[in-house]
């Protein structure tokens, strides 16, 4: 027996690896390759080799409408061939292990196909460029303006700008002029606008005690003053001893006025004695004041020191008419010169008048403005201008320094002692025993009013009482 008689026979089989063809895909894994689906294929070992060989991009950017509208004629030629409607051949590739796919290998390539062989897969079409193609051929040339089209430019520019200077000149004229006539309305209400007498009035009358002359004479000057009278600097010479109420007098003057009008008060005991330098300070004052409305200037301190005061007076109103004359004009100033020169006259005579009897109520300011005429610095004020009124402030009495008491008591609200008639009189009595009156036979005038009532006050307040 042979030895293959002993051996059984043994039917050879042919082993192949288990494939899944791209034909037995499910449907929804054949439509995924498309990277546009809604469903994405799920990733595979042999999916990377597939995409080596096969050269598929991993973003494929979609195609412009060129390719579209190319593709879309192409396939329509293609219709009714039927080599070109065969699904591709799917060959199988034998061996290997089991990551290998199969590869689709499109038949109609192998046939070179003009139509087919030209088609590029609609999922490979890449996004061509835009760009304009440049006739070389044909190189544009520009055209250089000619001389008349440059002139013709020119013109066009020049008119332009003409134009342009015309309408701001215009504009800046019209402007001006709206501005020049708001100033010139503004100005003439300014010169119309009334006086505050009334209030004036009150708060010299409630505030500065028996000076009825020199109030009535203020209020009166200050009434005839008309906004369009010749601006010619009017001084008002305020004269009178310490204490008869000169300084209150300004003070309220400049209360009521400074919320309307221009106000300066110039002390000239502050400002400097060489003529350039005071030249400067006057300068500069005068330029400060308004053009339309009244001007209020205050020189303070005109007592026995010397002329020191004229003299700054003098320099302002010389400069005042210079600037005038100029066209340089101001509104209505009115000076107020303050000051104890000239007053010892007023006093004696005062005095004289009371001793003979007369009273107080009875004494007429005609009297008292002759006395003040005859005096040396109402020449030498009478010198610098003509515009001059004399305001006397006649000297104060017993019965006026008692009135000054009982009124800064009421400032300082002491009403334990104002209800109290013995300790006002105590107060009083006290008071005047520190002041000094004049004549020294029969005491009638005090010699300082009532400048020194307020630190006596202060100073008996202060002790035993």
């Amino acid at each position: 027996m042979d030895e293959s008689d002993s051996v059984p026979s043994v039917r050879s089989i042919e082993i192949k690896p288990l494939r899944r063809s791209l034909s037995a895909q499910p449907e929804e894994f054949i439509l995924s390759s498309s990277p546009y689906s809604t469903h994405r294929r799920p990733k595979s070992p042999g999916r990377s080799l597939t995409e080596i060989f096969v050269r598929r991009p991993h973003h494929v950017s979609r195609s412009s409408s060129i390719d579209q509208h190319r593709l879309e004629r192409r396939r329509t030629v293609a219709i009714g061939d039927p080599s070109l409607e065969k699904p591709p051949i799917v060959k199988e590739v034998k061996g290997g292990s089991s990551l290998d796919r199969s590869l689709p290998l499109h038949e109609s390539s192998s046939n070179n196909d003009p139509v087919t062989s030209e088609v590029p897969d609609e999922n490979v079409l890449r996004k061509r460029s835009r760009k304009p193609v440049k006739n070389e051929g044909k190189q544009s040339q520009k055209k250089t303006p000619s001389w008349s089209g440059k002139i013709l430019k020119t013109i066009k520019m020049v008119l332009f700008c003409m134009l342009v200077l015309l309408l701001s000149v215009f504009l800046l004229t019209f402007g001006i002029s709206a501005f020049i006539d708001y100033q010139e309305k503004e100005c003439e209400a300014k010169r119309n606008r009334v006086l505050p007498l009334d209030e004036l009035k009150e708060q010299l009358s409630m505030n500065v005690l028996g000076q009825d002359m020199a109030i009535d004479i203020i209020l009166d000057t200050f009434g005839e003053m008309r906004p369009n009278q010749v601006r010619i600097p009017l001084i008002i010479w305020l004269v009178g001893g310490t204490g008869s109420g000169k300084t209150q007098t300004t003070q309220i003057i400049k209360h009521v006025f400074s919320g309307a009008y221009m106000v300066q008060i110039v002390f000239p005991s502050f400002l400097p004695r060489d003529d350039s330098s005071l030249y400067k300070e006057m300068s500069s004052l005068f330029h400060r004041l308004d053009s339309c409305s009244l001007n209020l200037i205050v020189i303070d301190g005109w007592d026995e020191e010397g002329n020191f005061p004229v003299e700054v007076l003098a320099k302002f109103i010389t400069m005042v008419h210079k600037f005038n004359a100029e066209g340089n004009e101001k509104g209505q100033i009115v000076i107020i010169v303050s000051g104890t020169r000239g007053s010892e006259e007023i006093n004696d005579y005062f005095v004289e008048m009371r001793q003979s009897g007369t009273p107080r109520a009875n004494l007429s300011s005609e009297e008292f403005v002759d006395v003040i005429s005859a005096l040396d610095e109402y020449k030498l004020l009478n010198s610098i201008t003509k515009n001059l009124v004399t305001v006397p402030f006649l000297p104060l009495e017993v019965t006026h320094v008692k009135m000054c008491i009982k009124e800064e008591l009421v400032k300082l609200k002491k009403t334990e002692i104002l209800l109290k008639e013995e300790k006002v009189q105590l107060i009083t009595k006290q008071i005047l025993d520190h002041l000094e009156f004049i004549p020294e036979s029969h005491p009638l005038v005090a010699a300082t009013g009532c400048k020194r009532v307020q630190a006596l006050l202060a100073l008996v307040l202060s002790g035993p009482r």
